[in-house]
């Protein structure tokens, strides 16, 4: 819009060649073009947006599946270690048990 104004500034007199009414039009008619050029833009800008944003939506679908996936391979190690860790303090308690056993066994056969 900064055109017209200028044009309107500096516009030529009926006398000089270009009318007020003249001026008028050709506004009017560069309006319509601008308009009508800026909404074809923006409607541009909207498709290339929302393709955009649906570009990462799906990456961000894919992360989260990629995240539960992780979250549950690490939900079974858990609980892998936890029954691992389980099992070995059950053997050690088994075998101190046997230790301790043996060890009685052993003073009771000893002579004193």
């Amino acid at each position: 819009m900064e055109m017209v104004t200028f044009l309107h500034e500096n516009a030529m007199t009926k006398a000089e060649g270009v009318t007020k009414k003249e001026l008028k039009s050709f506004e009017q008619s560069f309006g319509s073009q601008l308009h009508g050029e800026m909404k074809d833009g923006f409607t541009q800008l909207r498709g290339e947006m929302e393709d955009g944003f649906a570009n990462i939506r799906q990456e961000l679908r894919e992360m989260n599946k990629d995240l539960g996936e992780i979250k549950n391979k690490l939900d079974k190690l858990e609980r892998r270690t936890r029954d691992d860790a389980d099992a070995s303090v059950k053997d050690i308690l088994d075998l101190r048990r046997r230790v301790e056993y043996l060890e009685d066994r052993l003073k009771q056969l000893q002579p004193a």
